[in-house]
């Protein structure tokens, strides 16, 4: 089997559905005693959340760039960037190291394709959505017109996203706040709501029940990761 790089922490929460997931899916595909090799780095969060809200992405570079040299020289066989947010220095990584990375931004576009979507609502953080990196990828690769909420609604999930899901911490109102979000993009006539925040999983229960298709970018994220372990669908 392939040996996965992952580069984490941000949150730990997420880093932490990743290393699960990955080993309960290869469980299942193999067998109980059988696990894939894992380097891990896990970043300060608190780091590099400062510099997401200066807008500084020169200095997030600067940090993740030795970490994912060291996960290379580790001999890791891929790279995984376990956040949705951080894919907005996707090149930078990619052009400082010589192996792949996955990239969940394509694989949701790819989802979206084979499912026949083609206006999906997006949620995120407003790191992810104000820059417009994941908007213009789908937009101008894929095919898709991406809704996103209005500005007081993407300020109220970033803040949630953050001093809640990051630490698997919810509150019953805000998840009440989210699927009125979600009714709101429903409005809209989307056909599929993205889940463009690794934590946003832990609340697919929730969602399910909505009669809309649910793009979720950490689950489609670790398939693809496991499948390139193991060149084997789940």
């Amino acid at each position: 089997m392939k040996k996965i790089g992952l580069l984490g922490g941000m949150g730990w929460c997420s880093t932490s559905i990743y290393y699960r997931k990955i080993n309960q899916y290869i469980n299942k595909i193999k067998n109980n005693q059988i696990n894939p090799e894992i380097i891990l780095h896990s970043l300060n969060y608190d780091t590099i959340l400062k510099l997401e809200k200066k807008g500084d992405w020169e200095s997030i570079a600067e940090i993740l760039i030795p970490e994912a040299v060291q996960i290379e020289e580790a001999g890791a066989d891929f790279l995984v960037i376990t956040s949705n947010t951080l894919h907005r220095i996707y090149d930078e990584i990619n052009s400082n190291i010589n192996i792949p990375i996955i990239n969940i931004v394509d694989l949701v576009g790819k989802k979206l394709n084979r499912t026949w979507c083609k206006k999906p609502g997006l949620l995120a953080t407003k790191y992810t959505i104000d820059d417009g990196f994941y908007k213009e990828k789908l937009e101008k690769y894929y095919n898709q017109e991406v809704i996103l909420p209005d500005s007081r609604e993407i300020e109220e999930l970033t803040d949630i996203l953050i001093n809640e899901l990051a630490s698997n911490n919810i509150n019953l109102s805000s998840r009440y706040y989210i699927n009125n979000i979600i009714d709101n993009l429903i409005y809209k006539d989307v056909d599929s709501i993205i889940l463009g925040c690794t934590e946003l999983s832990s609340l697919i229960d929730v969602i399910a029940s909505k009669d809309i298709r649910i793009i979720d970018s950490i689950e489609i994220h670790i398939r693809e990761i496991v499948y390139s372990v193991i060149r084997k669908n789940l």
